[in-house]
């Protein structure tokens, strides 16, 4: 993060160029007033018989001005080059500070107006500045924010924290070598009865594992290292279950003996409460797992059933129906050892023991954190989803400009697409599916839909809505 300034103040530079341009210069210094942002402004601080260059410079050398705004359109560009008018004057002002002082950061070019085809006119002295563009309506919103960020001394994008090194570098390969040459066989078993048994049976070996693990744990307290020591004796099942995900194409509908396998354990952990928040903690790990699997393979089919079926929990004797939300934890000792572990203050230590021990055989830290936010995408838009909360993605963090999020946002343009994304979401009619995302969208547009976020997070996380306006969904072919 930047060095945050108490008491932000800049000056707008501009060239005036109409009554309509000029509205909208003095719109957005009336947005920065509201944001706290002190704004120098000759339509305000100008005054009648005052020397305008004495005005100018005093605004752009004041030591109190934290930064200047350019605003560039083509007047602008036209008369700082030629040095004319109120324009030039800024620019003999303001040029040889940007020459003698090469890191100088105070003065921001601003694109505020694009020509006819989308040009940008940047006079000769800005050339090789990085600008903010606040001349796309979509993005408007987000370019905004990222000027705001930077007039108080925050950086626009946070650089992550420096991880620690990922478990897999040291990791013998002997235990991935057994379970998939055991696992070999199901490609040579004919008989598609036989195979989905024997698929089965290797489950069941799995789930057993996990539901016996620590059987004789007697210990009712542990120190942080400890604690994350028993949660690390979880990897070599873990992987052993994701072996069994990796051939999972072997298996018709496998992905239905996997969702039935998730539940099953779900409801049969321990009693012991320490044990039980392992086995709970590490059910969420494979179901975030399972969830990234299909999506990074596009089966989209096994996604909605995940996603989509009713879900059964035993809760104080009786079973009642839930969703898929049943499989999550909050697991503040595991947050609470990661950070004293590393003394860092992570959003979530549980999210940053999962990146750093990622299984790479399975996805990669970007397909992770996109299978969680895929979780909380549906929490929001599925038409099956039994609880008042909406899934946290705990990885979020990870993944605040996740590309790949990105783009499956942008294919909502589609209808081809749209077509196969509806079955994730559990919609059959596709007029439906559009009205909801239309609906929603329209929310997030006009701030009428509840974001989630860390406390102490500035950022939310991320939803499809961030990426696509309201009236672009659905309208290529």
């Amino acid at each position: 993060m930047g060095n945050a300034i108490e008491k932000p103040k800049v000056f707008i530079s501009y060239a005036r160029s109409g009554s309509e341009y000029d509205d909208k210069v003095l719109a957005l210094a009336e947005r920065l007033v509201t944001d706290g942002i002190d704004v120098v402004l000759d339509k305000w601080d100008l005054k009648p018989g005052q020397d305008m260059y004495d005005f100018m410079e005093s605004s752009v050398t004041d030591s109190k001005v934290t930064n200047v705004l350019i605003l560039l359109n083509e007047q602008y560009k036209l008369k700082a080059d030629s040095r004319k008018g109120g324009v030039g004057t800024e620019t003999q002002i303001i040029s040889p500070q940007i020459y003698c002082e090469v890191k100088q950061d105070k003065f921001i070019p601003v694109v505020f107006e694009r020509g006819p085809k989308g040009e940008v006119y940047v006079p000769e002295y800005l050339t090789s500045r990085y600008h903010i563009d606040l001349t796309y309506a979509e993005r408007f919103d987000k370019e905004y924010a990222g000027l705001a960020r930077i007039l108080w001394g925050f950086d626009i994008f946070r650089k992550p924290e420096l991880g620690n090194r990922p478990s897999w570098i040291s990791e013998p390969n002997s235990i991935k070598l057994e379970t998939e040459s055991k696992l070999e066989e199901l490609k040579r078993i004919m008989s598609e009865n036989a195979r989905k048994e024997k698929y089965n049976d290797f489950l069941d070996e799995v789930k057993n594992e996990i539901m016996l693990f620590k059987k004789e744990w007697i210990n009712s307290t542990v120190n942080s290292e400890e604690y994350i020591a028993l949660y690390s004796e979880t990897k070599n099942i873990r992987d052993k279950f994701l072996a069994l995900l990796k051939y999972s194409s072997v298996v018709d509908d496998s992905y239905i003996l996997i969702a039935n396998a998730i539940e099953e354990l779900a409801n049969n952990m321990r009693q012991d409460i320490l044990i039980r928040e392992i086995q709970k903690t590490l059910i969420h790990e494979l179901f975030l797992y399972t969830i990234t699997w299909y999506l990074k393979k596009k089966n989209y089919r096994a996604l909605g059933n995940i996603f989509e079926r009713t879900y059964f929990k035993t809760s104080y004797g009786s079973l009642m129906h839930d969703s898929y939300n049943m499989f999550y934890i909050n697991n503040t000792r595991l947050d609470n050892a990661i950070n004293e572990r590393d003394d860092k203050k992570y959003y979530s230590g549980t999210a940053q023991y999962w990146i750093e021990n990622l299984n790479i055989d399975i996805c990669n830290k970007d397909e992770f954190v996109f299978g969680d936010l895929l979780c909380y995408q549906h929490s929001v838009i599925g038409v099956t989803y039994y609880s008042d909360w909406n899934w946290f993605p705990l990885t979020y963090g990870y993944g605040l400009n996740n590309k790949l999020l990105q783009d499956f946002s942008v294919r909502f343009k589609s209808m081809e697409q749209l077509d196969s994304f509806k079955e994730i979401f559990g919609y059959n009619d596709y007029a439906k599916f559009i009205e909801r995302l239309t609906t929603l969208a329209n929310n997030y547009k006009d701030g009428d839909f509840r974001q989630i976020r860390y406390p102490r997070s500035f950022d939310s996380a991320p939803m499809i809505f961030s990426f696509i306006m309201p009236n672009e969904i659905g309208t290529l072919k």
